[in-house]
């Protein structure tokens, strides 16, 4: 039970991040748009340039993140043609980009650092979900927006992809870098933690008017907790009928991951594509808060730390 308590204390400091961000931006008046635009083309581009860097590179750990940006394409489109089928049009985009997403990276992150012995394969397969978020993910929220040509030009300014990419490379191609950039690894990291977890906190301070939806927080806890599961975990069985790529480490990757709450990286989306912002910080909230104790409690029972 001991692993129980210190991950509930961990999980609960990292959400304090959100409480700082919401009271500094009551006080300073903080600009959501600027930080995001930090984050995603900043920040979270090295983290994962680092998590292709330092992997060790073998089929099953290149199978990982393309296997969840499958997953996560497959529960984006479930979510937003089932929601065209219940004729709930008017949010399917937005809606379903927070269905898929799961807070893989600045939740995740930190607590795969503290369950996992090499946090470095957790990185590099988180990079399948940050990929689809920021591609096919960024690609439908866009289209509700744009054209079709300018949601595809704001689907490739996404650096992401190509600083992974970048870092594979080196890694196949067995090229060093020096100590003095490489001690920069282990800053970016919490970096991409407290900034995505501040973030969210900021959209909460500049919240307006507290729009309850029912039927939006509802269905964001429903793929969050039941449907991403479910997924997964049908997943890894049918990997071990047929394909067996997924070793107990990975297994355990995958699992976390599908039991993450929704990600925070959609309140910068959102707001970059002029989404109603409010709402998704409410549900955001809502959906966290749900995981303070499902989080611990899920990590202990299916044996992760």
């Amino acid at each position: 039970m001991e692993i129980f308590y210190e991950l509930a204390i961990k999980i609960c400091f990292l959400y304090s991040f959100i409480f700082m961000g919401f009271v500094m931006t009551k006080v300073f008046d903080l600009k959501l748009h600027d930080t995001s635009k930090m984050l995603i083309y900043l920040v979270a581009p090295v983290v994962v340039f680092f998590g292709g860097y330092n992997v060790d590179i073998n089929v099953s750990v290149l199978f990982a993140p393309v296997l969840l940006f499958f997953i996560f394409t497959f529960i984006l489109y479930f979510s937003f043609y089932l929601l065209k089928l219940l004729g709930r049009g008017e949010n399917k985009r937005i809606l379903s980009y927070v269905c898929a997403s799961t807070n893989a990276g600045y939740l995740g992150i930190p607590i795969a650092i503290f369950i996992f012995d090499e946090a470095s394969i957790y990185i590099l397969s988180c990079v399948g979900i940050m990929m689809a978020t920021s591609s096919v993910g960024v690609y439908l929220i866009s289209r509700g927006k744009y054209s079709l040509k300018q949601s595809l030009i704001n689907t490739f300014s996404i650096p992401l992809i190509y600083m992974v990419l970048l870092g594979l490379v080196l890694n196949y191609n067995e090229v060093k870098l020096p100590e003095t950039i490489l001690m920069y690894e282990n800053y970016f990291k919490y970096s991409y933690s407290f900034l995505g977890m501040f973030i969210a906190g900021i959209a909460l301070g500049q919240i307006k008017k507290i729009e309850f939806d029912k039927f939006f927080i509802f269905w964001s806890l429903f793929f969050s907790y039941i449907i991403w599961p479910v997924v997964v975990f049908g997943v890894i069985y049918i990997d071990g009928l047929f394909l067996d790529l997924l070793y107990p480490e990975l297994e355990k990757v995958f699992i976390l991951i599908s039991i993450l709450p929704m990600a925070a990286v959609v309140i910068p989306y959102a707001s970059i594509f002029n989404y109603n912002v409010d709402k998704i910080a409410f549900t955001l909230v809502i959906n966290t808060l749900f995981a303070v104790l499902y989080l611990p409690v899920m990590i202990y029972l299916l044996g992760l730390s």
